[in-house]
């Protein structure tokens, strides 16, 4: 992946956490060229896909008002109301002890799971392989 670090060309993510002082997971993203825009509640996940343009999401599957899951199966019912025109990749951030939810990530729509803490080494195999 070549992103330039040109705002004017650079791609933009959103980011979608439980725990919005956790500055990890913007900070591997934004080492990857990417500009973040930030959510708290899967609530403003869908208000933000719905008004922006953004390349993929990151979002925890623990979200406060609408959880990462159901906000996933809401985007994949909106491209489906669409003609899926656009396929917006999701990718889940799931706690270590939360393992089990991995099946439930991709039954919602997600196309890829990392384990938080993540590296740039786990975002970037979750971004070639589904972005």
């Amino acid at each position: 992946m070549n992103h330039t670090a040109n705002h004017d060309h650079q791609a933009a993510i959103l980011l979608a956490e439980n725990h919005p002082d956790s500055e990890q997971p913007a900070r591997v993203l934004q080492s990857l060229g990417y500009r973040v825009d930030r959510a708290g509640t899967g609530r403003e996940v869908l208000e933000a896909v719905e008004h922006n343009h953004y390349q993929f999401v990151c979002l925890d599957c623990r979200l406060p008002v609408i959880d990462g899951l159901t906000a996933t199966r809401c985007i994949r019912s909106r491209e489906q109301h669409a003609g899926n025109r656009h396929h917006l990749p999701v990718i889940a951030m799931t706690s270590k002890k939360a393992k089990a939810n991995f099946n439930a990530c991709l039954q919602a729509g997600v196309d890829a799971v990392i384990e938080k803490p993540f590296g740039l080494k786990e975002l970037r195999r979750a971004l070639q392989e589904h972005v």
